[in-house]
């Protein structure tokens, strides 16, 4: 029997299929229908050997063949599976999840998988010994959106388009030697944060296009620092990469007339950019979403023309960049912009029962505005119980609660939001109903929950309500203390009948208990006389 149950037991262990990449519809098919049958076949097999064991029967095969046959199955299922992936691989490539490898020569284009799940699930692709792959263009990488490291040595590359790795942002690892560049633009790396570059046994030129690899040099960027490039100069002569001097060849800069705008919400204001570098740089405004009426000049040539119209208050704290860039590099200026305008309430909302009763609020302003409440009409003195806080901040924008801790009756009514600074005030009011008043005479504070109220009113940022429904009082309180003392009578009526009741049997117990011994005796008695 114990046998028999660590034989249970083993079937019942049976890996289940692994999950398969997909694939071309035969291999794929025949993957998952070669892992079902198996399955169900080691399952059925437990099954039997557990009747026939309960029947004490012997099972015609030996049982250790039969679960060898099992996991044979299942591991030529999971063979299949993974041949399915390698099916989608060009020929001379292997595949797997996260890796793609080709180092037989056959390839012109670069890798293709039948799917863009797989293509994403990518990390690693290392090319090698492909000469006929002359280059890299923007649709090349762009499904390999998961790509970390790529390897692309003693190929035929020989350019990469600029936005060639524009769709691959966690791309840390490039490396291309052992290729035929003789120039190689800094644009296709611009976006990316690398920390390796290798670019090794390269035919350079030298040539301003190769300018930049010497100022990386220089930084001590991507490790270019430790290679030893070298490129062809007149008469054919090597020159190492650090010694090479270029005439007319120099790093753009970009200036502009201001750096810190400071303008009043409404005003305009021109801002002018130019750069200096050689070749002569192109100059653009880097795009911005902007509430503010803008132009922009449009000439690329030194200086270029920003000009804003009627600013809004929301642009407050942009950062306006200007770019200029060259076959050498690129370079950036920005301004920062400041606007004045009066405060604004965003958001005054009904009071909302937390740990703690919160009226939430939200404000807009520059400079900061202050904060003032009141309640029906009157200042409201903050204590440790009742205080305004600012749970969030941004350059323009304040979020926070009016914080009301265990509010009574007594804190029923409107709270009115007062905000102001140099350029102007705003103001709101949203009604509170935090407990009914309490029944009998006084104003005494009652805490019990029982007592507070949440009503459904929306207020807007101004305190006007949304609906015209009227004012909603207390409660009658007369009819609920009524049927409070009538349920009491219930409850003791209910009691006192309970205990008659439980003494009358008590009684009837006793004297009935004595009676019957009574007559027995007597009985006893005539017998024996």
């Amino acid at each position: 029997q114990g046998q028999c149950r660590q034989e249970d037991r083993t079937v019942a262990a049976l890996p289940s299929p692994p999950p398969l990449q997909r694939a071309p519809g035969r291999h794929r098919f025949a993957s998952f229908a070669v892992l079902a049958f198996c399955r169900g076949n080691c399952v059925r097999a437990g099954v039997r050997r557990r009747g026939e064991r309960r029947m004490g029967s012997l099972y015609p095969r030996g049982w250790g063949g039969r679960l060898r046959e099992c996991v044979l199955c299942l591991l030529l299922g999971t063979v299949l599976g993974i041949g399915s992936l390698a099916a989608a691989c060009p020929s001379s490539c292997r595949c797997s999840s996260a890796r793609i490898t080709c180092t037989q020569p056959g390839i012109v284009a670069f890798p293709v998988l039948p799917s863009a799940a797989e293509m994403k699930n990518i990390t690693e692709i290392y090319i090698a010994n492909q000469p006929n792959l002359s280059g890299i263009n923007e649709r090349d990488m762009e499904p390999y959106t998961g790509l970390r490291n790529l390897t692309l040595v003693n190929c035929g590359l020989t350019y990469i388009s600029r936005q060639g790795f524009l769709n691959n942002p966690r791309l840390q690892y490039i490396n291309l030697a052992n290729n035929r560049f003789s120039s190689l633009s800094w644009k296709p790396f611009r976006y990316l944060e690398l920390t390796h570059l290798i670019l090794t046994e390269n035919p350079f030129l030298c040539s301003c296009g190769i300018a930049w690899i010497q100022l990386w040099q220089e930084n001590n960027l991507a490790t270019l620092e430790v290679q030893n490039l070298t490129c062809r100069g007149e008469n054919d002569w090597r020159i190492i990469l650090p010694d090479m001097r270029i005439p007319d060849c120099e790093l753009p800069k970009a200036s502009v007339n201001i750096t810190d705008v400071t303008l009043i919400e409404g005003g305009e204001v021109t801002i002018e950019c130019t750069a200096v570098g050689h070749p002569i740089p192109t100059m653009d405004w880097q795009e911005h979403i902007l509430y503010s009426t803008y132009q922009s000049a449009e000439t690329s040539r030194p200086p270029v023309i920003l000009k804003l119209n009627n600013v809004s208050g929301d642009d407050n704290g942009q950062q306006l960049i200007c770019t200029a860039e060259n076959i050498v590099g690129e370079s950036k200026v920005v301004v920062n912009l400041t606007v004045l305008f009066p405060p604004r309430i965003i958001l005054l909302g009904e009071a909302i029962l937390d740990h703690r009763w919160c009226i939430p609020f939200s404000v807009t302003g520059n400079p900061p505005p202050k904060i003032q409440w009141y309640h029906n009409n009157y200042p409201l003195n903050e204590t440790n119980f009742i205080l305004t806080q600012i749970h969030q901040e941004n350059i323009s924008e304040q979020h926070g609660c009016l914080h009301l801790d265990n509010p009574t009756h007594l804190n029923n009514g409107n709270y009115t939001l007062y905000i102001y600074n140099d350029m102007g005030q705003d103001k709101g009011t949203v009604y509170a109903h935090f407990m009914h008043h309490p029944p009998g005479p006084g104003n005494e504070a009652i805490t019990d929950p029982g007592f507070y109220d949440i009503y459904d009113q929306y207020v807007d940022i101004f305190g006007v309500n949304s609906d015209n429904s009227t004012a909603i009082g207390p409660p009658n309180v007369t009819e609920k203390t009524m049927e409070d003392g009538i349920a009491v009578y219930v409850v003791v009526g209910v009691a006192a009948l309970a205990c008659t009741g439980l003494i009358l049997m008590l009684i009837i117990l006793k004297f009935g208990k004595h009676s019957k011994f009574g007559m027995k005796g007597r009985q006893r008695h005539i017998v024996e006389w």
